[in-house]
């Protein structure tokens, strides 16, 4: 790990999923994962950062999460007007919530969302866009009652993939000796699973992405072109309408998963929550649609 390590300070933010269906991910973040909304942001065009993916469009995000976004690990979900569906790629087996109870509440939702107990006791639940969540019975992560486990990622290169997050990233594997790889900046917060798999990762189009907050892009971003490894996009403003910017770069581990490091100052203001930050004009994005539509259909 580099010596520059301890002078930082990271903290695990979201993983980012590409949506067709706004509504039905709310409906299931409430369910499933106890979410509320944090806030909603409407963007007239792509992210210069490709937050929203290669698209160059009207879109939107919207974090979601059970309590506090300084404080917990949250889902930001990013909608492409236009875009009505994405191909799953391999690169995510799931994201797993851990806390007393968890497995009771997913079985209490099998009528509405696909179930699957397993012989481990832990239940699998398919979401919208196909997506996987696993639950496992067992102590939250911290005090706070963090209920966000786990990111479980395929790899074609454990031990590549290990070098590349302690040593470029600087975090540590907290798993013990016969474990799962587990990698994390603190052992109260979400962490990254390594899953050895034969390969190859094919991201496809719904290629999702994880971003953490950092004190020093910069550093992050020298580490990583140090090391000679992927940079997709090199330290970049991000502006959000009527809110901070923030300094953000997006990198690429061995397998191409994206990882976005932003400046922690600039995230914590654009956090910052005001009144009225959580509303979603569904009139306005059904206006959007139609138009979008409309536009579509003229150019067949």
């Amino acid at each position: 790990m580099s010596s520059d390590n301890a002078q930082l300070s990271h903290r695990i933010l979201h993983w980012v999923f590409k949506v067709s269906d706004l509504k039905a991910w709310l409906d299931f973040s409430s369910d499933l994962l106890k979410s509320k909304v944090y806030r909603h942001e409407e963007f007239d065009a792509g992210c210069e950062a490709t937050c929203n993916g290669p698209y160059q469009g009207s879109w939107s995000k919207t974090m979601v999460g059970p309590s506090d976004e300084k404080k917990h690990f949250c889902i930001e979900l990013t909608y492409n007007y236009g875009i009505s569906e994405y191909q799953k790629g391999n690169e995510l087996n799931w994201i797993t919530l851990q806390y007393p109870g968890a497995t009771q509440h997913a079985k209490s939702h099998s009528s509405k969302w696909k179930t699957e107990e397993r012989e481990d006791g832990s239940v699998l639940v398919t979401g919208p866009d196909a997506q996987v969540w696993r639950f496992v019975e067992g102590p939250a992560l911290s005090e706070g009652g963090e209920p966000f486990h786990s990111i479980s990622l395929n790899t074609v290169n454990l031990q590549e993939s290990l070098k590349y997050y302690t040593q470029v990233l600087g975090m540590t594997n907290f798993a013990q000796e016969g474990e799962i790889p587990t990698v994390g900046y603190g052992k109260d917060q979400t962490k990254l699973q390594l899953i050895q798999v034969q390969g190859p990762i094919d991201h496809k189009t719904a290629r999702g992405r994880v971003a953490f907050s950092t004190s020093s892009v910069p550093v992050i971003y020298k580490r990583a072109v140090d090391a000679n490894t992927k940079v997709l996009n090199h330290p970049t403003t991000l502006p959000t309408p009527g809110k901070a910017d923030v300094v953000v770069t997006i990198l690429k581990d061995f397998d191409d998963n994206e990882i976005c490091q932003v400046n922690v100052e600039g995230f914590d203001a654009l956090s910052t929550l005001k009144e009225g930050d959580e509303i979603i004009d569904w009139t306005e994005r059904d206006k959007k649609n139609a138009a979008i539509q409309k536009w579509n259909d003229k150019k067949q």
